[in-house]
């Protein structure tokens, strides 16, 4: 009798057991999670694109500079994208964006972008790209704020008028200078002379409207150029190379 009782108390806690391994699974299997539709920035699987250049504080002499970056690279490597380029002051303000064609998110090579709208002159810039691909983006290659990347309009003597010209008439609209004034001249002084330029000026120190351009020598005036025709609202801005002239007045 007690061997049969025994054997059913065995028994009993085998079907226990059982109960228990049904209910709570001896290997429970993890859910498999339910994918998230990407909607919102950085929801792109790549890396930031890098940056190549300007870059460092690159002295640029063109308002139009050549923004170069090595492609992301992505989780899959047949993903392909496009890419978001900025540019924007050291301050964080975008002046520029743009979205161009890119590719392959796979890291190899590199991809050129021109800056199609003029920037303004002798400004420090920094610029940035993130890999896009339709609604969903990648994350950006630099902060939006900063160290300098690139100046624009770094001239030398070595620059041609062509260049100089176009740095002069740029600095003009850049400045609302819609007249040739003294106070306009002295408001363009620090950008002028910063490049190389010498603003002729008279005996008692008024500006006569013509500049020297710098020339890497020893004669400073090789390079004359009349920037006005007179002073005043009736008058406006012109570029009349006059080549060697004799410095009158104050010769710096």
């Amino acid at each position: 009798m007690y061997v049969v009782k025994f054997r059913s108390a065995i028994a009993a806690a085998a079907l226990v057991s059982a109960a228990l391994v049904s209910a709570c699974g001896e290997d429970p299997v993890t859910p498999t999670p339910t994918p998230i539709a990407s909607t919102g920035a950085t929801t792109l699987k790549v890396s930031a694109p890098a940056i190549v250049s300007p870059a460092g504080g690159a002295a640029l002499n063109t308002r139009n500079p050549t923004l170069v970056l090595q492609p992301a690279t992505g989780t899959y490597v047949s993903q392909s994208v496009s890419y978001e380029v900025q540019v924007l002051t050291t301050g964080g303000d975008t002046v520029y964006s743009r979205t161009i064609n890119g590719g392959a998110a796979n890291g190899q090579g590199t991809l050129s972008h021109v800056v199609e709208s003029p920037l303004n002159v002798r400004t420090s810039y920094r610029w940035r790209a993130r890999a896009v691909a339709g609604s969903a983006t990648g994350p950006w290659s630099d902060g939006a704020s900063g160290s300098v990347m690139f100046v624009t309009n770094s001239l030398t003597p070595g620059s041609s008028n062509a260049e100089f010209r176009d740095f002069f008439f740029s600095l003009t609209v850049q400045k609302g200078l819609t007249f040739p004034s003294q106070a306009a001249f002295i408001a363009m002084d620090a950008d002028l002379t910063g490049v190389g330029i010498i603003i002729a000026k008279d005996s008692s120190g008024s500006i006569r409207g013509r500049i020297y351009l710098p020339t890497g020598g020893a004669d400073k005036f090789a390079r004359s150029v009349d920037v006005i025709t007179g002073f005043g609202p009736a008058f406006n801005w012109t570029w009349i190379e006059r080549g060697r002239t004799v410095c009158e007045g104050i010769c710096p």
